[in-house]
Formats: structure tokens, C-alpha cells, sequence
């Protein structure tokens, strides 16, 4: 089975780039060593941890960025359990 969680988040930085206002991040969960990754096509970096939250916060820390605001998370399935 396929899981996927979309996440909304905020966070800050001084470079432009890097500033993102309820921003869409992807998190996919890989079954083969229970974890779960982001990537981002803005930030070209992907990073696997425990929960999608950790995965996100990590991705967005690496890059510099700070207050990190989670807003709401959505949980898609597809395929069979």
C-alpha cells in the first residue's frame, strides 16, 4: 500500500526563496524501513525520519529556515493492504 501525507506549512528565512506561507510538502511513507521522507522541488533535498512532521522539520532546518508552523495534515492511501 502506498501512503502519502500532505502537510501545510509556514516558515520563515531572510532569503526570499526559503519563505513559505502554507505551503504544500508531500511526505511518503517507505514500508520497507518504516520511515517517512519529503522532498521538496524548491529546496532539491529529501530527508527520512519517524513521523512526517520530523521529516518535514528536518528538510526545512537543513535549509535554514525557522519558525516551522505545521497548519494541517491530509492522509491519502492507495493500493491494497
Amino acid at each position: 500500500m502506498n501512503k502519502t501525507k500532505t502537510l501545510k506549512a509556514s516558515t520563515t528565512h531572510n532569503w526570499e526563496k526559503y519563505t513559505f506561507i502554507k505551503e504544500e510538502f508531500t511526505a511518503s511513507y517507505h514500508e520497507f524501513d518504516n520511515t517517512w521522507s519529503i522532498s521538496h522541488p524548491v529546496l532539491g533535498c529529501s530527508k527520512s525520519k519517524d513521523t512526517p512532521e520530523e521529516a518535514l522539520r528536518n528538510v526545512l532546518y537543513e535549509h535554514g529556515c525557522s519558525d516551522i508552523t505545521i497548519h494541517d495534515e491530509t492522509t491519502t492511501q492507495k493500493g491494497n493492504e
